[in-house]
C-alpha cells in the first residue's frame, strides 16, 4: 500500500515537474533566491535585536534606542518588494519563453511594476 502510494506520488512529481508553469516557477525561485536571503536575515536581526520590543531587549530588559529603525524597516519592506517585483518579472520571462512568445517586453514590466500599482492603492 505505502508502496504504491509512494510511486504514485513519484509519477506525479515528474509529470508536475514537466510543466512549464514549474520550470519557470524554480527557475524564478533560484534566481531571487541571494536577493531573498538577505531579505529575510535583515527582517529576523531588525525583529529579534532592534525593534524596541524585540524579543532579546524583553528578554533581557535592554533598553536600545537605534536612531534609524524606521529606515531600516522601510529598507527592509522596500527589498521585499524587491524580490517579488524581480520574480513576477523573471518568472513571467521563463514562462513565455517557454511558450515561444518572443515579445515579451510588456508582459515582464506589467508584472514588474504592478506591485508598485498595487502597494500604492
Amino acid at each position: 500500500m505505502i508502496n504504491k502510494i509512494i510511486e504514485r506520488t513519484v509519477k506525479w512529481d515528474q509529470v508536475v515537474l514537466k510543466l512549464p508553469v514549474f520550470k519557470a516557477i524554480f527557475t524564478a525561485m533560484q534566481q531571487t533566491l541571494p536577493l531573498l536571503t538577505i531579505s529575510v536575515y535583515l527582517q529576523l536581526i531588525i525583529n529579534l535585536f532592534l525593534k524596541p520590543d524585540a524579543f532579546f531587549i524583553r528578554l533581557f530588559h535592554l533598553s536600545i534606542k537605534v536612531p534609524m529603525l524606521m529606515q531600516l524597516q522601510d529598507l527592509s519592506f522596500l527589498l521585499d518588494l524587491l524580490v517579488l517585483m524581480l520574480f513576477s518579472a523573471i518568472y513571467t520571462g521563463t514562462y513565455l519563453s517557454s511558450r515561444h512568445v518572443f515579445q515579451t517586453t510588456l508582459p515582464i514590466i506589467t508584472n514588474f511594476f504592478g506591485y508598485i500599482f498595487f502597494i500604492n492603492r
